[in-house]
């Protein structure tokens, strides 16, 4: 997570100079759910789920998700984003390690719980502990569920910033940070509080942002908390920026 500014680049070679920057990046299009080297475990989630080829934005985004890049990706519902990232951040658990390693957080309880279901499902075969922090819940079934242990985390941002806050929810060993809906999150008033709880992870966590529009604050999110990452417009074939660092 660092600081950045805006820099455009196109995927495809054009001679017009960026508006605002230069550089070069590419995203590769990966056309079948084997040719990402998924986990078995995985693909046998994914089958069960009787998915047979990756959505345009599995396609473009899945991969760099699990390489480990920061990005911000404009998609809108019906894109396959949620299956998308819930698939990447499968991937990305080290399912060795008993801590939690990847968090969720989406603009809504039922938002949030539609991800945990999908969560459930494709993390059937992998033995992989989940729990949901949604607001509106019984406190003490949030700390029940994070007692029996939590690899990913899919939440509310206040209820899981009470969590981090009242120590329930440790963070020391989370590796990637997927915000869904952030323009969502901002007309609700909560771009503070997700603040709030990326400032409290390590140096260095990934920071997914997957939103179909990017109101000002949460552009100034991306500023501070982001390093170097791919901007993905899943709509527009050939649209990619690159966020360079200071």
């Amino acid at each position: 997570m660092a600081h950045g500014t805006v820099a455009d680049i196109n995927d495809r070679v054009t001679s017009e100079p960026s508006p605002i920057g230069s550089g070069g990046a590419e995203v590769s299009i990966t056309e079948t759910f084997e040719n990402m080297m998924l986990k078995t475990e995985l693909l046998r989630g994914i089958r069960a789920l009787s998915l047979e080829y990756p959505s345009p934005f599995q396609q473009k985004v899945t991969l760099p998700i699990i390489n480990g890049h920061d990005i911000v990706v404009n998609a809108q519902s019906g894109s396959g984003k949620t299956i998308g990232f819930v698939i990447s951040a499968l991937q990305r658990i080290d399912t060795t390690k008993f801590s939690c390693q990847v968090l969720i957080l989406a603009p809504t309880r039922e938002a949030a719980q539609h991800i945990k279901n999908f969560v459930d499902g494709l993390s059937h075969f992998m033995g992989i502990k989940s729990c949901a922090l949604i607001g509106g819940s019984r406190m003490q079934d949030t700390v029940a569920a994070l007692e029996q242990g939590c690899q990913l985390a899919v939440g509310t941002p206040g209820r899981v910033l009470d969590c981090v806050q009242r120590i329930l929810l440790a963070t020391d060993d989370i590796r990637l940070v997927v915000v869904d809906g952030a323009d969502e999150i901002s007309w609700n008033g909560l771009i503070t509080f997700v603040s709030d709880i990326l400032q409290s992870l390590s140096k260095g966590t990934q920071f997914v942002l997957v939103s179909p529009s990017m109101p000002d604050n949460v552009v100034e999110l991306t500023r501070k908390f982001m390093l170097k990452p791919l901007r993905i417009s899943v709509w527009n074939e050939n649209s990619v920026q690159l966020l360079e660092e200071k």
